[in-house]
């Protein structure tokens, strides 16, 4: 919870019930295999914005809001949302998350593929226990579209593709499905009228496509103290996102990106060279207007949302998503 000072209105309306949310994950992802035990837990305690279960619970608040209700489905939320980040570790082999070491890097792949299916497992478990086939379509179609983001994101690497387009679809099944599917749950379960429900969805989508092209940016501008992650890393990944893309359409800098890419290890040298040629072309800066295109689509789409508190809510979220150090 350590984005309280950033998100007053948003930890405010929803803190109590993400207490209660983050007991009820921790409950569920036990398991008869210690390993996977202690590195669900550790996973869990090693923190997180929790924007996807706030979400969810938000989107209650535009019906008839029922806590008990919500909760196991926000957890549920929150459990895809770690297994898709155990998954990430395990095609990156990446030693940190967080600034901590990841669960590859503590207990090793087979481990982390073990705990990865069983959290996904459960979450799924967890939205088929209300009984609502609707609310059990929303997840697995969520979590096949998740895998094939993924999956189409591991073909590029070191091979990529700067279609702009490609890029935009591969972000909305690998991210922004998930936030849709937060909103679009929390609404249905509290009853939310149609109108409102079809709009908190789009909401959610929105705001996951800008949320992950930020990050993407943040990769060529983040402090690693900040944000526990180190400058570049994309690129030593072989990974072109849509800072990246866009130098490239810059003629001057595609023999440097191309090179750069077409090689499985790169030099500290050679990514450092690679950032300055985005930075300087404006790439980042050219990402970062897209990304808040989506948040003014993001903030049209509530206007069928009438709790103004609740607005204010979403609204707030929207506008830390591309304030995030750009």
């Amino acid at each position: 919870m350590q984005l309280k000072d950033k998100l007053p209105l948003f930890y405010r309306e929803t803190e109590t019930a993400l207490e209660a949310t983050e007991r009820y994950i921790e409950k569920s992802l036990v398991s008869e295999h210690d390993i996977i035990n202690e590195a669900a837990l550790y996973l869990l305690k090693s923190g997180g914005k929790r924007i996807r279960p706030g979400l969810l619970l938000l989107a209650g608040h535009c019906g008839e809001y029922d806590e008990e209700k919500l909760i196991p489905f926000a957890a549920a939320i929150e459990i895809i949302h770690m297994a898709s980040l155990v998954h990430d570790d395990i095609v990156d082999q990446a030693p940190l998350r967080r600034g901590n070491p990841t669960i590859v890097a503590k207990w090793g792949l087979d481990a982390a593929l073990y705990t990865g299916n069983f959290m996904l497992a459960k979450a799924i478990e967890l939205a088929a226990s209300y009984g609502d086939k609707t609310i059990v379509d929303i997840a697995y179609f969520t979590a096949a579209a998740m895998c094939r983001g993924e999956f189409a994101q591991m073909k590029t690497i070191n091979a990529p593709d700067f279609r702009t387009d490609t890029y935009l679809i591969r972000v909305k099944r690998k991210t922004a499905y998930l936030l849709s599917a937060a909103c679009e749950m929390g609404a249905y379960l509290c009853k939310t009228e149609t109108k409102t429900l079809t709009a908190l969805k789009q909401f959610g989508e929105y705001l996951g496509m800008a949320f992950q092209i930020t990050d993407d940016i943040l990769d060529y501008r983040a402090n690693n103290e900040n944000f526990g992650k180190t400058a570049g890393n994309d690129i030593s990944e072989g990974l072109a996102t849509l800072p990246l893309i866009y130098a490239w359409q810059d003629k001057s800098n595609r023999a440097l990106i191309e090179k750069v890419f077409a090689k499985d290890e790169k030099t500290k040298g050679e990514i450092d060279a690679v950032i300055r040629a985005v930075i300087a072309s404006g790439g980042d800066k050219q990402a970062a207007k897209i990304a808040k295109r989506y948040i003014a689509k993001a903030k049209k789409s509530l206007s069928p949302v009438a709790d103004p508190r609740t607005k204010a809510c979403f609204n707030e979220i929207a506008d830390f998503i591309v304030t995030r150090n750009i």
